[in-house]
């Protein structure tokens, strides 16, 4: 890893600089105004639980793959805003996968690993 100042073209007279590195867990749920979004066992073998709420009917679920080709796409209805989802990864490669789940206002995504 190689950190830069932000000014560089600059005359700094402080040689310190604060590096914030930020971890996350696949297991994490992941917040917007009006999304929630769980994913579960991660890192997944076979088939993963998707969870999720929306204050809205109808949401989309999509399946990112690293180089941003859409995988899965769905439409579903949620009931009392709630999706509860099984998803088959079995034919993906191994890799990193994004699921992302969208409303008509707003969007939220979590990293899925596939082993």
């Amino acid at each position: 890893l190689t950190a830069y100042p932000m000014q560089a073209c600059q005359d700094i007279d402080d040689d310190d600089m604060t590096l914030t590195i930020e971890l996350y867990s696949g297991l994490e749920f992941v917040e917007s105004d009006d999304l929630l979004l769980k994913v579960s066992p991660n890192p997944a073998t076979g088939t993963v639980n998707i969870t999720g709420s929306s204050p809205e009917g109808d949401i989309t679920l999509q399946v990112i793959n690293s180089t941003g080709k859409i995988i899965f796409n769905g439409i579903f209805k949620t009931e009392g805003n709630q999706l509860n989802r099984q998803l088959d990864i079995t034919y993906l490669k191994n890799g990193i996968y994004y699921v992302r789940l969208t409303s008509s206002s707003a969007a939220t995504t979590i990293k899925l690993i596939k082993l």
